[in-house]
């Protein structure tokens, strides 16, 4: 089985300072523990490109991509909101972090792998279709279902969203598209703390902690 490995080096050059919790050192680790444990070589590395205007306006609002094209600081941070800290290299590794997905479809679909894991930062799974929260620009999973969908002609798209957060934001882009079932675990209540909807292609199971 052939394993893509899809990330950039200028996902580590989103910096949102030092004691926030989303760092370059979460990709550092899990390339690390990919040598330690054997398995890098057995990958297929890939470069993550630049995720498309077209691939973001699937399921970003135009003016809030814009927003985000004009607002990233010269130096410093700037704060999109209480969680989710930028500075001047954030949209590329943004950019990067959103083009994974569709290309990760791309070689699935055509044969070239097998299956694909991403480790690109920022993430994803909170952005909404007109705003960034928890630590994610633009809903990396969303912009990968909505490509395959657009490109690849698929039927049915499944996401699965294991974490112990619920993923609002790609509830939200699709809770009326049908074709995406969205299966998601997570612990509740806890962090973002929005209302679970209700909706035939949206399967939630919250957990107690620890759980």
């Amino acid at each position: 089985m052939a394993t893509a490995y899809i990330t950039h080096p200028e996902c580590l050059e989103h910096r949102t300072g030092d004691l926030h919790p989303e760092s370059p050192e979460r990709i550092r680790a899990i390339e690390d523990q990919l040598i330690a444990t054997g398995i890098m070589p057995l990958l297929k590395p890939h470069d993550a490109p630049l995720a498309t205007r077209q691939q973001l306006l699937r399921v970003h609002a135009r003016e809030y991509v814009r927003d985000l094209e004009t607002g990233m600081p010269d130096s410093g941070f700037a704060m999109l909101d209480p969680d989710t800290a930028v500075s001047r290299n954030s949209l590329r590794a943004a950019l990067r972090a959103a083009g994974a997905g569709p290309f990760a479809v791309d070689l699935v679909m055509s044969g070239a792998a097998d299956n694909a894991f991403c480790a690109v930062r920022p993430p994803g799974h909170h952005a909404e279709s007109g705003r960034a929260m928890g630590f994610c620009l633009f809903n990396n999973i969303a912009v990968a279902a909505a490509h395959a969908l657009a490109e690849h002609r698929l039927e049915r798209v499944a996401i699965v969203d294991f974490d112990v957060h619920h993923g609002n934001g790609t509830e939200e882009i699709f809770v009326d598209e049908p074709r995406v079932l969205l299966c998601s675990s997570f612990q509740y209540p806890f962090y973002p703390g929005t209302p679970l909807r209700e909706a035939p292609n949206i399967v939630n199971a919250p957990l107690s902690a620890g759980a």
